[in-house]
């Protein structure tokens, strides 16, 4: 479906050609559609020279504007467009950028601004609950406890924020966040704290997965592996019973071959 799609965007492209086979230079008059135009460009698959064409036409024709010669509500869309193209942001942050750069026109509908901000801000309250969740977990862990490692939790938690933000998809995003807090504890305790024996019975613990392996772990490193081997059984239980599927052999490789 997605090629389906991006041979469709390149063909619609091609009816934007003038008789010598260039972009036509008319295209250029309309502002709106030359960031459109950018905008489309980002959607092409490698290789496909006309989205490339596009990409070049339209950014080499927004970098030349001149601001006195365009409307001036146009003119913070193209700055931020140029900056990154509108689905490689994060769409919660996006949002809170249209929100706030629509409030500074002065045409700007009211009512419609304030349904909007009412909007993000239901939603916000969703996120907050998940994060404030996830800071609870962990607080249990103690995997605060552990000075040497990075606290990313908060930046963690942004990731998964970007990847669904729906209200529906909480477990998806405290998942996501609490993943890479591990992964980013583990990390360093690999590359920065642990010793070459410490870090041999940690890979040995982890590579075969028992309980039991912990006993032999360094007092800092039962604390990880027990709160990897912990997570990794929860998001397995919570699968089979939502989904009826288990997923545990794959979370375990997945964890196995990290190590």
């Amino acid at each position: 479906m997605f090629v389906l799609l991006s041979l469709l965007s390149a063909e619609v492209f091609e009816s934007f050609r003038d008789k010598t086979g260039s972009i036509s230079a008319c295209v250029c008059d309309d502002v709106k559609a030359i960031l459109s135009f950018y905008e489309a460009s980002f959607y092409g698959l490698e290789g496909e020279s006309m989205m490339q064409e596009a990409w070049e036409f339209s950014s080499k024709h927004l970098k030349d504007l001149d601001d006195k010669d365009v409307d001036q509500n146009l003119v913070p869309l193209v700055e931020h467009a140029l900056e990154l193209p509108l689905h490689w942001w994060a769409p919660r942050l996006e949002t809170k950028w249209f929100i706030d750069s629509y409030e500074r026109r002065e045409d700007k509908n009211h009512l419609l601004l304030e349904l909007a901000k009412v909007d993000f801000n239901i939603l916000q309250g969703f996120h907050q609950e998940d994060l404030k969740d996830t800071l609870r977990w962990w607080e249990n862990t103690g995997l605060r406890e552990l000075t040497f490692a990075r606290n990313s939790l908060i930046t963690a938690y942004l990731w998964g924020l970007g990847i669904a933000f729906q209200p529906q998809y909480s477990y998806c995003r405290k998942f996501v966040a609490k993943a890479i807090a591990l992964i980013t504890v583990i990390d360093d305790i690999y590359d920065v704290y642990g010793t070459l024996p410490e870090l041999e019975l940690l890979t040995d613990a982890i590579t075969r997965w028992d309980i039991k392996a912990m006993k032999q772990l360094p007092s800092y490193m039962k604390t990880s592996f027990l709160s990897l081997f912990n997570f990794a059984n929860e998001v397995a239980y919570h699968i089979l019973k939502e989904e009826n599927s288990d997923v545990s052999v794959t979370l375990i490789k997945m964890w196995k071959n990290m190590a």
